[in-house]
């Protein structure tokens, strides 16, 4: 498997060299982004200050005829106040920003996956926790089971926070799934990968690498197959399968040991590990 040797190594070269460059940056981003957000808390704070209220939906206090405040309505605004807080430290903490809505709670999504920003993503939530829109990745999330899970009005015990992380840690997973499999076509290791089959949540992967041994012209075909968690991004424990042709049957204990790290690692320093050496 020299050849296959040879690529691997070059490409974990490139990857020690730019990785110091891409925290920088992405760090840097990271920063700009939080920036952002919290000049745009300020200015819709000053504008609600300015006319006395925040919007028709959200404001504790809407009797016009009767200003004064009742125990009752400080109580209503203090909970308002907190509700708001908690989402502002969720939103620095987690990569989640609420936004407020004429109706509803937008909450847009940051997540970055091997150091790289992966754009943002909108969940439009109504009032009674109806999904109004969203621009979530198709497949990426099974929104019905997370809210049937978490967000049931008719049940007691309604979790926001754990249902906006669930989002986010399925809508990272499936990411960083995506951007595991484009790094498979890398020009220069494509050769050695005769094929890719993924489900269209990309949870079941098969990658098929057609490799020679040293002295040795004649190419073999080494299946691999892997299962994820919809919100995870390395393979279920145990779920590795390898399919080998019979010139290679005597190997086969050998490659499952090898193929371990697959467990730990991004597909590629996966293989990396697992045939480097071999």
């Amino acid at each position: 498997m020299s050849s296959l040797q040879n690529v691997l190594r070059e490409f974990a070269e490139k990857d020690k060299q730019n990785k110091a460059k891409i925290e920088l940056s992405n760090k840097l981003k990271q920063l700009k982004v939080k920036n952002k957000q919290l000049d745009q808390q300020i200015e819709a704070a000053k504008k609600q200050l300015s006319v006395g209220k925040g919007s028709e939906n959200e404001d504790p206090i809407q009797n016009k005829k009767n200003p004064s405040v009742t125990s009752e309505m400080a109580q209503n605004l203090f909970k308002y106040a907190k509700g708001k807080q908690k989402l502002t430290g969720l939103a620095f903490m987690s990569g989640v920003v609420a936004t407020s809505q004429e109706v509803g709670m937008l909450y847009t999504f940051y997540p970055y996956t091997n150091g790289e920003s992966k754009g943002q993503y909108n969940l439009h939530l109504g009032n009674r926790y109806e999904v109004l829109s969203h621009t979530l990745p198709k497949n990426a999330v099974p929104l019905r089971d997370l809210m049937a899970t978490h967000l049931d009005i008719r049940k007691e015990g309604d979790d926001l926070k754990t249902f906006l992380r669930a989002v986010f840690r399925h809508l990272k997973s499936y990411l960083s799934r995506e951007s595991q499999i484009a790094e498979l076509s890398h020009e220069g290791l494509s050769e050695y990968i005769s094929d890719v089959k993924k489900t269209n949540n990309l949870t079941d992967l098969t990658i098929t690498l057609k490799v020679t041994e040293q002295d040795n012209d004649t190419a073999a075909e080494i299946e691999i197959r892997l299962n994820y968690e919809p919100d995870k991004d390395r393979p279920k424990p145990g779920s590795l399968q390898i399919n080998v042709s019979e010139m290679w049957e005597e190997s086969l204990d050998n490659l499952v040991t090898q193929c371990d790290a697959l467990y730990t690692s991004r597909l590629k320093e996966g293989l990396l590990a697992a045939f480097a050496d071999a």
